[in-house]
């Protein structure tokens, strides 16, 4: 990851998150926000996907 000051370093890619609702996933790092929902949005039934999030309430 390069920050507004120049410097870099080490940044997840792939990321988690368990609350209330349910699980997101976040997968950074894509150039295009609509890659996820072309490729991935029917085959994932009633999971919400969003430019660079998965969200599942199960």
């Amino acid at each position: 990851m390069k920050y507004a000051d120049g410097k870099t370093g080490d940044f997840y890619q792939i990321g988690m998150s368990a609350n209330k609702s349910g699980i997101s996933v976040y997968i950074l790092g894509i150039e295009d926000k609509k890659y996820l929902s072309d490729a991935y949005g029917q085959k994932l039934g009633k999971a919400s996907v969003t430019g660079y999030c998965i969200i599942s309430k199960r």
